[in-house]
């Protein structure tokens, strides 16, 4: 009889939070309090067909009522990531917030990971454009 003990299955070291509609994004231990401390949500990305977590904040000195409101990406927050740079997931989950799996690079950086469209059956490179007569550009 094989017993399970701590050796055989270690405690996770990621923890969930509830962004809602049956969806969590998971953050590394030490970032769990600090991060749960905000109420999340989804935030779908239509590009990529995946969620992110954000929250809503409100802007400082703003008069608009729609413009008053900014959104803060759970992901950025956790790299403190500077101005300028994005924030990519290596494993290209956009839920799987844990600081092994983010990095901040730029913009062309995040570009050599991504993942080959969807709809790519015609070219062997990552993007492509069709033109109107369907040939790729």
């Amino acid at each position: 009889m094989n017993l399970i003990t701590q050796e055989t299955c270690p405690i996770p070291e990621y923890r969930f939070i509830p962004l809602g509609k049956e969806l969590f994004a998971k953050v590394d231990v030490d970032d769990f309090d600090w991060l749960n401390q905000w109420k999340w949500k989804p935030d779908y990305i239509k590009q990529t067909n995946s969620f992110r977590a954000i929250r809503q904040t409100k802007k400082k000195d703003s008069v608009s009522v729609k413009s008053n409101e900014r959104h803060n990406l759970m992901h950025r927050e956790i790299v403190k990531a500077k101005n300028g740079l994005v924030v990519d997931h290596w494993n290209h989950d956009s839920l799987d917030n844990r600081k092994e799996n983010l990095r901040e690079c730029t913009h062309a950086e995040n570009s050599s990971n991504m993942k080959r469209h969807k709809e790519n059956k015609y070219s062997k490179f990552k993007a492509y454009i069709l033109t109107r007569l369907g040939g790729a550009q």
